[in-house]
C-alpha cells in the first residue's frame, strides 16, 4: 500500500498532462499500456519541425522515478512558462537578426578503452572561422569501425576534406562568396556528402573490387555539421554523430540520429516495439552508402543530410560531438538523461570553448574511453 502510495498521487497527475501535451506536440499517442517513462524520445523525432526549447522542460515532467518528477500541478506550469517565455524571446531575437561573434575548438582522442585494445582513431572534427568570427564551418565524422572493405578511418577522412576543400574553395571568393543563404548551406553539406562518397566508392574499386553483393560491408562514416553566417546556422547529419544546443542553462538534442530504433518510431512503431529492434543502435543513413553492380564495382548512393535551420544567440553554446561522448559521458549502459546531464554541467562550468571541449574528453575517459572521443564547442558571444 505504501508503495502505491508514493506511486499515485500530485506526481503522477503531473505525468498524465505532460504525456497528453507530448502526444499533442509528437502528433502521435504514448498512451500504450506498455510504454516506460525511460523510453519517451524528443518529440522533434516525430516532428522535426516543432521548435527547440519545450523539451527540455517537458521532459523533468516526465521523470521515470516519482521522486524526481515535478510533484505539482504548479511546478509543471511553471516549466510550460519557461518554454514559452524562451520562444518568444527567440522570436523576437530572429526577427532582429543581429550579428554573433563565433568563438570554437575541435578535441580529438582515441579513447583509453578503445587504444588498449589497439584500436586507432577513426573520427575527424574540422573547425573553421573566417578572419571576422562572423562565419564558420564545423564538422564531426566518426569512421564506422566494421567495415569488411576499407576503413572508417579513411572514410571520416574524405568527409573532412571535402568539408575543407568546399571552404576554402568558397573563402578564396572573399567575404560575399561565403554569406550563403539557408538553401545554399544546406547544398554545401549535400556537396560534402556526395564528394565524399565518390571517394570512398573509388577508393574501394581501385583496392577491393571485385566485391560480392554487400553494400552495407563498404566503409563508410558519419556527419554532423554547421554552417554559420552572422548567427543563422544550418546544420546537418548523417548517422549518429549529434549537434546539442545549450541556451538558457539547459541542453538539447538538435540533430535526429539515423538508427533503426530511432527510424522504426518515425515509421510508427510503438516504444516498446522499437526498443525491441536487433541491432537497434546500426546505423541506417551514412556517408558512403554504395550499390554494387554486376560485375563486382560500386557506385555511389549517397543519403542526403537532414538539414535544421536555427537563430543563434548570444551567450549559446553549440556542441558537435561523436558517440563516443553522446553515449558513453556518464559511463557504458547509463540512462540518455544522465548522460545529457554530465555533459551539460561541463559545458556550464567551463566558458572558454578550448577548456570545455577538452573536459568533455577527460569526462569520456574517465567514464571509461570506450571509442573513440571527438567534439566542437561552438561559444556564440555579442556582436561588435
Amino acid at each position: 500500500l505504501r508503495r502505491m502510495t508514493y506511486r499515485i498521487g500530485a506526481h503522477s497527475d503531473v505525468y498524465a498532462v505532460a504525456l497528453l501535451l507530448y502526444a499533442l506536440l509528437a502528433k502521435r499517442a504514448p498512451l500504450e499500456p506498455d510504454v516506460e517513462p525511460h523510453q519517451l524520445v524528443s518529440p522533434r523525432v516525430f516532428r522535426p519541425e516543432c521548435p527547440l526549447g519545450i523539451w527540455p522542460y517537458l521532459r523533468p515532467c516526465l521523470e521515470p522515478n516519482p521522486a524526481r518528477r515535478a510533484g505539482y500541478a504548479r511546478s509543471l506550469k511553471r516549466a510550460l512558462e519557461k518554454a514559452r517565455t524562451r520562444l518568444i524571446e527567440e522570436a523576437r531575437a530572429a526577427e532582429a537578426q543581429s550579428d554573433v561573434v563565433l568563438e570554437a575548438w575541435a578535441e580529438q582522442h582515441t579513447g583509453l578503452a578503445k587504444a588498449r585494445r589497439g584500436s586507432g582513431q577513426q573520427d575527424r572534427a574540422l573547425s573553421v572561422t573566417d578572419e571576422n568570427a562572423r562565419i564558420g564551418l564545423y564538422m564531426i565524422s566518426d569512421g564506422v569501425s566494421r567495415s569488411k572493405f576499407g576503413d572508417g578511418a579513411f572514410a571520416a577522412e574524405q568527409v573532412e576534406i571535402a568539408a575543407l576543400q568546399r571552404w576554402t574553395g568558397l573563402e578564396k571568393g572573399g567575404t560575399a562568396a561565403l554569406e550563403l543563404n539557408h538553401a545554399q548551406r544546406a547544398d554545401i553539406m549535400k556537396q560534402i556528402s556526395r564528394s565524399a562518397g565518390k571517394r570512398i566508392s573509388a577508393e574501394v574499386n581501385a583496392k577491393c573490387a571485385p566485391l560480392a553483393n554487400e553494400p552495407n560491408q563498404v566503409m563508410s562514416a558519419t556527419m554532423v555539421a554547421m554552417f554559420v553566417v552572422h548567427g543563422e546556422a544550418t546544420i546537418g547529419n548523417l548517422g549518429d554523430s549529434r549537434a546539442y544546443l545549450i541556451r538558457d542553462g539547459v541542453m538539447e538534442q538538435i540533430t535526429i540520429d539515423h538508427d533503426r530504433t530511432t527510424d522504426a518510431l518515425r515509421m510508427g512503431l510503438t516504444f516498446k516495439e522499437a526498443s525491441q529492434v536487433q541491432m537497434g543502435t546500426a546505423l541506417t543513413r551514412v556517408v558512403g552508402r554504395v550499390v554494387v553492380d554486376d560485375d563486382g564495382t560500386t557506385r555511389p548512393d549517397p543519403f542526403e543530410p537532414e538539414s535544421f535551420r536555427l537563430r543563434l544567440l548570444p551567450g549559446d553554446r553549440i556542441l558537435l560531438c561523436s558517440d563516443g561522448i553522446a553515449d558513453f559521458a556518464a559511463g557504458a549502459g547509463a540512462p540518455p538523461n544522465e548522460t545529457d546531464q554530465k555533459m551539460l554541467e561541463t559545458l556550464l562550468e567551463y566558458e572558454d570553448p578550448a577548456r570545455a571541449a577538452f573536459e568533455l574528453v577527460v569526462l569520456a575517459n574517465r567514464a571509461g574511453g570506450f571509442d573513440n572521443i571527438s567534439c566542437v564547442v561552438v561559444a556564440v558571444h555579442p556582436g561588435q
